[in-house]
């Protein structure tokens, strides 16, 4: 076997940064910050809905660790879920 190889993948001196976090989406009614919820665990996300002030926070999260370059993907994912619900995407807070 050639060195730097294992299985026919080439291996490198780069590691995969993991992430782990929460998805925050703000909504104005509680139903629709609800039914994103469902829309999202339908999907693989870990969702909770919180209030927070005069509106609704969407959480969403993924059961484990994701690679770094999958964050935008999945933040585009939740707002095609959660924008037609009345959702506005907020941020991603690493944990």
């Amino acid at each position: 076997m050639d060195a730097g190889r294992s299985s026919g993948r080439v291996l490198t001196s780069q590691e995969t940064t993991l992430l782990a976090g929460k998805f925050l989406v703000a909504f104005d009614e509680e139903s629709a910050a609800l039914g994103a919820a469902r829309e999202c665990r339908s999907v693989a996300f870990v969702a909770e809905v919180s209030q927070a002030g005069s509106g609704w926070v969407l959480s969403a999260s993924r059961k484990n660790l994701f690679p770094a370059d999958e964050r935008d993907r999945y933040a585009t994912r939740l707002q095609r879920i959660c924008g037609p619900l009345g959702g506005r995407y907020d941020r991603f807070v690493r944990s």
